[in-house]
């Protein structure tokens, strides 16, 4: 059962794309009435392809950009996480070329089917990535 919208009542709703560099995957809005009612999950499952498109192969791990105990911390899950995708390379190869710490940092603890994709901020690019 869908919850009205608070506004008209309508059980319509619309997805609606952020802006480019949004943090958010998408915006559940009443169909009716356009009011925003919540931020939708990205959804997980197949890899999207932005994050294979940058997923090369790579001897190591980008470095991390962040505060010097967010990249601490991150290291640590990074380190994890790259252990525990092991038998998956496609998603390793991802999580080497993921260089935000707060990612890793907000992806803690979670299974690797549970991991929220990255946007493509999130990933190494060939201009940030020797600096």
């Amino acid at each position: 059962m869908i919850d009205p919208c608070p506004t008209c009542g309508a059980t319509t709703r619309t997805p609606v794309k952020p802006p480019s560099g949004s943090p958010h995957h998408a915006a559940e809005r009443c169909g009716a009435c356009g009011r925003f009612l919540r931020w939708l999950p990205r959804p997980a499952g197949v890899i999207p392809d932005h994050c294979l498109e940058a997923a090369v192969p790579r001897a190591s791990p980008v470095p991390l950009r962040g505060t010097a105990r967010q990249v601490e911390w991150a290291t640590s899950i990074r380190t994890d996480l790259l252990r525990r995708a092991a038998a998956q390379p496609r998603l390793a190869q991802l999580l080497m070329t993921i260089d935000d710490a707060t990612w890793f940092i907000a992806n803690r603890g979670r299974p690797l089917e549970q991991l929220r994709w990255p946007a493509v901020e999130q990933l190494a690019s060939a201009g940030r990535e020797d600096s």
